[in-house]
């Protein structure tokens, strides 16, 4: 992955901000993406659960667009530093 092989990240997973990134990116060109665009904002205040801990950005994204967001209190990785 670009993460992975170029950036040498350790964590390869695309959080919350750069999808909405890639999104936006991809909008300009894709008209389905263009639509969700659209229509984040149909996004407030819907219900979503993740089966793993969500990070602290990821949480503050979600919150940004009027999500309430649950999760199981699993950590994604065995890596107790993750962020």
């Amino acid at each position: 992955s670009l993460k992975k092989d170029k950036l040498h990240s350790r964590i390869t997973t695309l959080n919350a901000n750069e999808v909405l990134i890639a999104l936006t990116i991809g909008a300009v060109t894709n008209p389905t993406a263009q639509l969700a665009v659209e229509n984040l904002a149909a996004l407030e205040g819907i219900q979503a659960h993740s089966t793993v801990m969500l990070n602290k950005d990821d949480e503050q994204i979600l919150k940004k667009l009027g999500m309430d967001v649950t999760c199981d209190p699993v950590y994604p990785s065995e890596n107790l530093y993750y962020v």
